[in-house]
């Protein structure tokens, strides 16, 4: 009998082992994912060889996943968006951005660093060396700072709505400061019960083809002009 305990017990410890190992690597796993799209992306993104002067979309999934040269019909509207990037991601190449001198850069970026659980004061300064990048490389160029949308609960990572106000809330300060322009979408996008609208995603953070009509819309609303400004003769 004790024998028989003895095993069992060593085998509940085995599979917890295992389990936490797992559990362990999921990150790495994860990262290394997210590191083999970026480089995919990035290969892509320099052979192209864009001129500048476009309008850019720039930030992580949401931003990568709208189809924005088609929403707008236009060739001038770039999408530099990439899957799984943090606030440190998009700072590590921004200069792929700068090089670009858009005349209009529209960015959204931060719901990673919460899903990762990066400290917010880190996020912050990632924020602030991004855009003082923004006003040292590119100074002409008209910059969008647009709010980091909710989520639901349908996603599978708990997000506290309040870590977002928090980024953008610092979006909002740091456009002040910068003579940026704050596009807040979280209006369009948000359900009476404060979480992102259901029928414009189907996991609760991604969105669908009704989602990016709503992006669009939103813009629109605000008067912003989604388009290069005609070059001086």
């Amino acid at each position: 009998m004790k024998r028989w305990l003895v095993a069992s017990l060593l085998l509940n410890a085995l599979l917890v082992g295992v389990g936490l190992f797992t559990l362990s690597r999921i990150p790495v796993v994860l990262e290394a994912q997210r590191a083999g799209r970026a480089e995919r992306l990035g290969s892509q993104f320099a052979i192209v060889h864009a001129e500048p002067g476009k309008v850019v979309f720039v930030g992580d999934s949401i931003t990568q996943g709208g189809l924005w040269s088609e929403i707008y019909a236009s060739a001038d509207v770039l999408n530099r968006g990439v899957g799984g990037d943090t606030t440190a991601h998009l700072l590590a190449r921004a200069g792929e951005i700068h090089a670009l001198a858009p005349r209009k850069l529209f960015v959204m970026i931060g719901i990673n660093d919460l899903n990762r659980g990066v400290a917010r004061a880190e996020t912050f300064t990632h924020l602030e060396q991004l855009f003082d990048g923004f006003d040292r490389e590119i100074p002409e160029t008209e910059i969008y700072l647009q709010s980091v949308l909710p989520v639901n609960d349908d996603w599978r990572i708990s997000i506290r709505p309040s870590d977002i106000d928090a980024i953008n809330q610092k979006l909002v300060a740091e456009a002040a400061a910068r003579g940026y322009t704050f596009v807040d979408l979280r209006p369009a996008f948000t359900a009476a019960d404060g979480q992102l609208r259901r029928s414009l995603s189907n996991d609760g953070i991604h969105l669908l083809g009704e989602g990016y009509a709503v992006w669009r819309a939103a813009l629109a609303q605000q008067g912003i002009d989604v388009r290069p400004a005609p070059a001086t003769p």
